[in-house]
Order: C-alpha cells, then structure tokens, then sequence
C-alpha cells in the first residue's frame, strides 16, 4: 500500500487523457491501463481497490505508480 496521495495537475490530467484516447484507439490496453490506474490511485482509490477493478495485482499498480512519478 502506498502510504501517500499522489496528485497531479490538470495540464498532466489532460495530457493523460490524451494519451488514453491514442492507446484505445490503437488497442495498447496495457498503455491503457497503465493510464487509468495512475487516474485511480490520483482520485483517492487505494492501491488494492484500483488493483481489482483494473484486474491487476497490487504489486502491478505499485510498479505503475513508481513508473510514473520516476519516469512520466
């Protein structure tokens, strides 16, 4: 379990939201949900619960998160 928020501004929301509709358009679902857990775990889901909606472990959305805040 992460043991903080993670936020993020609106202008990296949109640029999310952006990229989420190019990787559905081009069927990268793991793109895909790599986006929509870093959205879950910034709107104040936990870890496990954006794991389970999401189909993944808790581990995977933990290395998503990580991904994110070292890499973008």
């Amino acid at each position: 379990m992460l043991s903080f928020r993670l936020t993020i501004t609106a202008s990296q929301r949109q640029a999310l939201d952006r990229k989420l509709a190019a990787a559905q358009r081009l069927g990268d679902l793991r793109l895909a949900k790599f986006i929509l857990t870093i959205c879950a775990v910034a709107h104040y889901q936990e870890t496990a619960q954006a794991a389970l909606v999401l189909q993944l472990s808790v581990a995977q959305v933990e290395a998503y998160v990580h991904k994110f805040l070292c890499y973008g």
